[in-house]
């Protein structure tokens, strides 16, 4: 998801409306041990932050292929990978909150645009 993100902001990076950077955490799971992935911070006009953080891969009992949260002043987004027979999907959990599963949107270059957007509008 990382790379994907990355691939979406690069004209805005090109042109120096973000500026992206990486640092690698740790994340430890009992299925899976203690491994090291990306996270990445996105800096928007020199005046806003968006934190992309991996969460895991087993959660809470979830059938999920990945969980990654966007933190960001306004508060936090929850995206989650379906993994089907012959590829993955990241999805958009409504509200941050597990009982909206169902309600979830597939996560694209578009909605990340909307977060975006969100996050550099005055209201709140």
């Amino acid at each position: 998801m990382i790379k994907t993100i990355e691939e979406w902001l690069r004209p805005g990076v090109e042109s120096g409306v973000f500026f992206v950077r990486r640092q690698r955490n740790e994340i430890v799971e009992p299925k899976y041990g203690i491994y090291s992935v990306d996270s990445m911070m996105i800096y928007i006009d020199g005046k806003y932050t968006i934190e992309v953080q991996p969460k895991g891969l087993h959660l809470a009992g979830r059938t999920i292929g990945g969980r990654v949260d966007i933190v960001h002043p306004k508060g936090k987004e929850i995206l989650f990978r379906k993994i089907l027979e012959d590829r993955s999907e990241w999805y958009l959990l409504p509200h941050a909150k597990w009982e909206y599963e169902n309600e979830s949107i597939l996560f694209v270059e578009d909605t990340l645009v909307e977060i975006i957007n969100r996050v550099m509008s005055e209201n709140v």
